[in-house]
């Protein structure tokens, strides 16, 4: 199997902007309570596929499960591992797929980070 550069297509800049799955969580909490979030969060739309996503990670978070087939796999790694993920509180497809990341990189102890970049900033 041959090795990806993690940072290929990536630039040290960009990278140094990702957050911590914490920070995203905080981000959208203070986008839900603020009286008036910015653009694009001051669309009622927007503001409630957020206050939704927020839901859906919320219950997914508790109910996974990382498998004995990629425990192992992230097992046999002899290097650290980067996630990098692009999302934004409003995105649906995030609230499915951070919570799963999280939890594999939580399992992992520190052998997997994750990092998260803002798709619209």
């Amino acid at each position: 199997m041959s090795q990806l550069n993690i940072k290929q297509g990536i630039s040290e800049q960009e990278l140094e902007k990702a957050i911590t799955n914490k920070a995203f969580i905080q981000i959208t909490k203070e986008i839900l309570s603020s009286e008036h979030p910015e653009y694009p969060y001051d669309s009622e739309n927007y503001w409630n596929f957020t206050k939704i996503n927020l839901r859906r990670y919320e219950t997914f978070e508790t109910k996974i499960e990382v498998n004995e087939t990629l425990k192992n796999m992230v097992a046999q790694s002899d290097k650290p591992l980067h996630f990098i993920l692009l999302n934004e509180p409003w995105c649906s497809d995030g609230s499915f797929s951070q919570p799963v990341i999280k939890s594999i990189a939580d399992w992992s102890n520190g052998s997997i980070q994750l990092h998260i970049l803002l798709r619209d900033k």
